[in-house]
């Protein structure tokens, strides 16, 4: 049963095992006593403690597993939930989103890429690849350099780790990041492969993993590394790095490419709330909210598709960056797709 559990989930358990071991060695009660009348006073105690709907919600998982009832459907306890929830109800962290654009304006101004210190190319990086894959920090951290196809059209990654959205019958995601020829600067493949020549000498022979720290000895980049440089980013392009943290730039990315739409050269895109992409599908209720703060869709033609000029439209000015998506069978309800490029606008 524990090896179901990813680290992280295990470590958030941890916290109400040892609350309720202490709750239970305070108040004589056995540790694997499941009564619903304890429980609830439990969970009372936490809430009192000033304990928040999300934790008293984690708190009731964690001793669904431990106890082996199945206390999630007790009557008693879902109402105890409901009040909890109705009392100090849990709130979106942000209302919302930055325009990608300013940090895109930021992070075109640093080069040569030859000439950039390892923090800063690191940096221009990893914020290019949040803002034109929409993917965790996690995801980024798992990159493999044998797992990183490099051809004459761009770059392909295979993500072969398990990563949070992972789970039975689904498909592993695969990232495919254009050249973008009309403007370099912030092209993310020109940027990767860069990236891996200048890293060459610096990474051990037996480190795999393609982002490093940036302070020697360089060993691999763990997720809360790659999500202090993003933060690091958008604090130096003007964003409020007090109010976003480095997993709004999904949030920024996703809500962009809602509000502007989006129409391939064949013009077969469907429209975004219908579309699943590899880290769920876009119709949940996260993903729902998610696409809300970018306001009304766009306009859209006869057929059905999104409005709006063709991939890689040259623009002389600076341009606005969608995400692009190839369409994959899904094995539920709907479409799936996966996050394969980008899509380069110009600003009207």
């Amino acid at each position: 049963m524990i090896a179901s559990l990813s680290k992280s989930t295990l470590k958030q358990y941890s916290v109400c095992f040892n609350q309720w071991w202490q709750y239970c060695y305070t108040n004589n009660h056995e540790k694997f006593d499941s009564s619903t009348s304890i429980i609830i006073k439990f969970l009372t105690d936490q809430y009192n403690n000033g304990a928040s709907y999300g934790t008293i919600n984690s708190f009731r998982s964690a001793l669904s597993m431990l106890l082996g009832n199945d206390i999630s459907q007790d009557k008693s306890i879902k109402r105890l939930i409901k009040g909890v929830f109705r009392s100090r109800p849990s709130l979106p962290k942000y209302a919302n989103t930055w325009d990608p654009q300013i940090v895109l304006s930021h992070i075109s101004k640093w080069t040569p890429h030859t000439e950039l210190s390892l923090e800063k190319l690191t940096k221009k990086l990893v914020s290019l690849l949040a803002l034109c894959t929409a993917h965790r920090v996690q995801t980024f951290s798992l990159i493999k350099l044998s797992n990183i196809i490099i051809s004459d059209s761009g770059v392909k990654i295979n993500i072969v780790d398990l990563i949070k959205t992972s789970g039975p019958g689904r498909d592993q995601p695969v990232l495919y990041l254009p050249y973008f020829n009309d403007n370099l600067d912030i092209c993310p493949a020109t940027t990767l492969v860069d990236y891996i020549s200048f890293t060459k000498e610096l990474r051990s022979t037996s480190s795999d993993h393609l982002l490093i720290t940036v302070k020697r000895p360089h060993r691999n980049a763990t997720a809360q590394s790659i999500s202090r440089w993003i933060k690091q980013v958008l604090q130096e392009s003007g964003v409020d790095a007090a109010v976003f943290s480095a997993h709004s730039a999904r949030h920024a990315a996703t809500a962009l490419t809602y509000s502007a739409g989006s129409a391939t050269q064949s013009e077969s895109w469907p429209p975004i709330q219908e579309i699943a992409t590899s880290d769920g599908p876009v119709q949940s209720p996260a993903s729902q909210r998610l696409v809300a703060r970018a306001g009304p869709p766009p306009p859209r033609h006869s057929s059905g598709t999104w409005a709006g000029p063709p991939v890689g439209a040259p623009s002389d000015g600076p341009c606005r960056l969608f995400l692009r998506y190839d369409l994959l069978p899904f094995s539920g309800d709907g479409l799936a797709s996966e996050v394969c490029g980008l899509l380069f606008l110009p600003l009207c």
